[in-house]
């Protein structure tokens, strides 16, 4: 293998018992075994766990940042787009499944976080979706107002979307409306024109104001 993909092999090996075993559980031999590498070629890409640990989850970021924005290479509406976006994220539910596992692990707390990008506005792929948000909400809501609305709709995607792919909750409650793609559509439509409507609204303002 060459430098790269013996990086990529570590990456993906990584990000899976990352999100099987957690950080404390996962050992760099292991990584290194299952990634049919030698301890050597861990620690030359990634010196330590723990960077090895970020650069998982800055891997994954990356991957989905780009995706996103091929999703919106047609300047969609924000419905169309959020639509799109939760249908990515149903398509690659076992990604998804493992990158949010790999974030709520605890790790040891002791690296500091540097070179925090100063437009990152929160969920990868954010950009876009702010960008979709001013073409069509233009300067009838503050900038604070589009961010805030980028934020809580991508809480909205992940939410239904993890719930929909959780074993747990098809064993459950399979019978509830919300595995039904209809009504996932329509709540996502909800959702959109619910958020876009408020920051154009006079409450948007009366909530900031106090």
């Amino acid at each position: 293998m060459s430098e790269n993909d013996t990086k990529q092999k570590i990456l993906e090996v990584a990000t899976e018992l990352f999100a099987r075993h957690g950080y404390e559980g996962a050992s760099i031999r292991e990584i290194a075994k299952e990634a049919g590498v030698n301890l050597a070629a861990v620690n030359y890409h990634f010196q330590n766990k723990l960077n090895l640990y970020y650069n998982v989850m800055e891997a994954n970021c990356d991957r989905m940042e780009a995706d996103v924005a091929k999703l919106a290479l047609d300047e969609p509406t924000v419905e169309v787009l959020v639509q799109r976006i939760f249908d990515y994220f149903i398509e690659r539910r076992h990604e998804m499944m493992n990158s949010f596992k790999v974030i709520l692990t605890e790790t040891d707390g002791h690296a500091e976080i540097n070179n925090v990008e100063e437009e990152n506005i929160g969920p990868p792929g954010g950009i876009v979706l702010l960008a979709a948000i001013n073409r069509e909400v233009g300067d009838n809501a503050t900038e604070k107002a589009k961010i805030w609305t980028t934020r809580a709709i991508f809480n909205q995607i992940v939410h239904m979307a993890l719930l929909v792919s959780s074993s747990w909750t098809k064993q459950h409650c399979g019978k509830m409306d919300l595995f039904e793609k209809e009504y996932q559509a329509k709540s996502l439509k909800h959702t959109v024109r619910s958020f876009l409507a408020h920051i154009q609204s006079e409450e948007w303002e009366k909530i900031e104001s106090v």
